[in-house]
């Protein structure tokens, strides 16, 4: 929003005033933030890929790259680092989850008497699908959730390289226009 709110400033002075328009120092900030912000762009192929400058930035599966790519900004590093633990957290209890469920798959196909007996279902069966996919279904759950810390991350970052760029000042979009 902030960042909207910066281009439609220098939009507005520009064709408010030439004179301006023309000012480097007026459009430089302008430029290095376009140069500098981060954002978010969803593929269903590639999945969430951060973007800077109109180039894909590496983050890696647990944010392996997050100390450069939100450097500067505590409190981005703060939200990414929160990404990271649910990230690695759910995807553990995801595998864990898809190899019990694999393994009971396994071991019915090897001996159906483990599970099935007669026409009743014994215990096991149960012990093994029920945990199975409730922590497989928790682990994909975290790992989704791990998404909303990503997008503080970038929001944070976003917030902390305006306030580098603008050194603290607002812009305002009204009847007085500054910059």
């Amino acid at each position: 929003m902030r960042a909207l709110a910066l281009v439609a400033a220098a939009w507005l002075l520009g064709a408010s005033t030439p004179a301006r328009a023309e000012s480097p120092s007026a459009i430089d900030p302008l430029n290095a933030y376009r140069q500098q912000a981060l954002g978010a762009r969803f593929s269903f192929w590639s999945g969430l890929q951060l973007v800077r400058d109109g180039n894909v930035v590496k983050l890696g599966f647990f944010g392996g790259g997050r100390e450069e790519i939100f450097a500067g900004s505590p409190a981005a590093l703060d939200s990414i680092d929160g990404y990271r633990r649910l990230r690695i957290g759910g995807t553990i209890m995801w595998v864990v989850g898809l190899a019990t469920l694999v393994a009971e798959l396994a071991l019915l196909a090897a001996d159906r008497d483990l599970f099935i007996a007669g026409e009743s279902v014994r215990p096991l069966f149960w012990g093994m699908l029920i945990p199975g996919a409730v922590v497989g279904i928790g682990g994909g759950i975290m790992m989704q959730g791990a998404n909303g810390y990503l997008s503080d991350a970038i929001q944070h970052y976003n917030d902390d390289l305006y306030r580098r760029l603008s050194g603290g000042r607002r812009v305002m979009l009204g009847l007085r226009r500054r910059f």
